[in-house]
C-alpha cells in the first residue's frame, strides 16, 4: 500500500514522491517536496529542503483547499471558511504539524503571501481561495518527466476522476510520474483504521480499530462502500485499452499494493455514441464476456487475462509479463 502521510500503520514505506519522507511512526513528520517554491525563499538549507510547515506541505495544504471546496458542492477555486480547511489539514498533515488551530492559523496566514490562493472576509469569517496557480498546483505532479505522465486524455481523465473521488471523501493525490511501478492517483481512506495508540493493549486496539470503522462506515458511506477500509489505485486507461497488456500490469500492480483498482476511462459518446464504450471494452479485456448485441455480459469475475481468438487447437491465448505482451 501507498500513503503519503507517515501514520502508524506504515512504519517502513517506500517513498512516493522525490524529497516525500513517508517513514517513521505517527508523528514523525516528512515533508511533501524538496523542492521550496521561489516565495518561500527556496534553495535555503539542504536541497532545498524546508523546516517552514506551510513550505515543507505545500501541496498537501493546497489538496485540502481543493478538498474543502469540492466537497460542499462549490467550484474547485471557490472561497471556503479557513476553518473548514483546518479540519482537513488535521487529518491530512503529519501528527506533530499543525497541532493547534492557532499554528493552522499561521500556516494559511503564511500561503497567502503566494500566488496560490486569495483570501477574503465574509459575513465576518476567514474564508480561502485557490487561484488558477494553486488549483494547476494540486495537479502538478501527474506530470512526470517520465512517458508514464500521459497525453492531454490521460491527464484530462485523471483530473476528473480526482476531483469524483475527492468529492465523496478519498484524500486523493498524484505521484510524481517516474516510469516505475506507481499508479496514476491515489486514493486513501479518510480514516485509518489502524492509527492507534501502540500502547493499548490488545482488547483495546481491536475496540478502537472497530470504533473507526463503524466511523468511516457513518461519515463517508460512498467510500465505504467503494473500497472499506482500503484505498484505491486510480488508473486512467485512454489508450492502452486497445491493446491492453498495460491495463493488465496496472491492475496486478494495483493488486500487489493491496489496493482496489479502479479505472478511469473516457466518455465515447461524441466519438462511439456510447458512454461506456470503454467500460464495455475493458471488461471483455478483462474478463470472460458473451456478446449480446451491442452489448456483453460477464460470466466469470476472475481476471482471465485472455486476448484475441485461441490459437489453431482452440486453446487460449494469454499474455505473457516477461515478453512485454507481445508473444504469448
Amino acid at each position: 500500500m501507498i500513503s503519503r502521510k507517515p501514520r502508524n500503520r506504515f512504519l517502513c514505506n517506500y517513498n512516493p514522491v522525490p524529497g516525500r519522507t513517508s517513514g517513521g511512526a505517527s508523528g514523525s513528520g516528512g515533508s511533501d517536496s524538496g523542492d521550496v517554491p521561489a516565495e518561500f525563499g527556496g534553495g535555503s538549507g539542504p536541497a532545498g529542503a524546508s523546516t517552514d510547515p506551510t513550505e515543507a506541505h505545500l501541496e498537501t495544504i493546497l489538496e485540502s483547499i481543493f478538498a474543502a471546496a469540492v466537497q460542499t458542492g462549490r467550484e474547485a477555486t471557490g472561497a471556503v471558511p479557513n476553518d473548514e480547511v483546518k479540519e482537513r489539514l488535521t487529518d491530512r498533515l503529519p501528527d506533530d504539524v499543525g497541532t493547534s488551530y492557532s499554528e493552522l492559523s499561521n500556516i494559511l496566514e503564511k500561503l497567502d503571501s503566494t500566488e496560490y490562493v486569495t483570501t477574503e472576509r465574509v459575513d465576518g469569517e476567514s474564508h480561502i481561495s485557490l487561484t488558477p496557480a494553486g488549483e494547476a498546483k494540486v495537479f502538478e505532479r501527474d506530470t512526470g518527466s517520465a512517458g508514464s505522465g500521459g497525453g492531454d486524455d490521460h491527464r484530462w481523465v485523471l483530473r476528473e476522476a480526482f476531483t469524483a473521488f475527492t468529492k465523496i471523501g478519498y484524500e486523493t493525490w498524484l505521484p510524481q510520474q517516474d516510469g516505475g511501478e506507481l499508479p496514476d492517483g491515489v486514493a486513501d481512506s479518510p480514516i485509518d483504521v489502524t492509527d492507534v495508540d501502540e500502547s493499548l493493549s490488545g482488547n483495546e486496539v481491536i475496540e478502537e480499530i472497530q470504533q473507526r470503522k463503524d466511523r468511516l462506515q457513518e461519515q463517508y458511506p460512498p467510500v465505504w462502500e467503494l473500497s472499506g477500509a482500503d484505498g484505491l489505485s486510480i488508473e486512467a486507461e485512454t489508450s492502452t485499452l486497445k491493446t491492453p497488456f498495460q491495463t493488465f500490469n496496472n491492475l496486478n500492480k494495483s493488486k500487489r499494493r493491496g489496493n482496489l483498482c479502479v479505472f478511469a476511462l473516457k466518455d465515447e459518446s461524441a466519438n462511439k455514441g456510447e458512454f461506456a464504450y470503454w467500460g464495455r471494452r475493458a471488461e471483455q479485456a478483462i474478463y470472460e464476456t458473451v456478446q449480446h448485441k451491442n452489448s456483453s455480459k460477464i460470466i466469470n469475475y476472475e481476471p482471465v487475462w485472455r486476448k484475441r481468438r485461441p490459437d489453431e487447437d482452440s486453446n487460449p491465448r494469454y499474455y505473457n509479463r516477461s515478453c512485454g505482451g507481445d508473444c504469448w
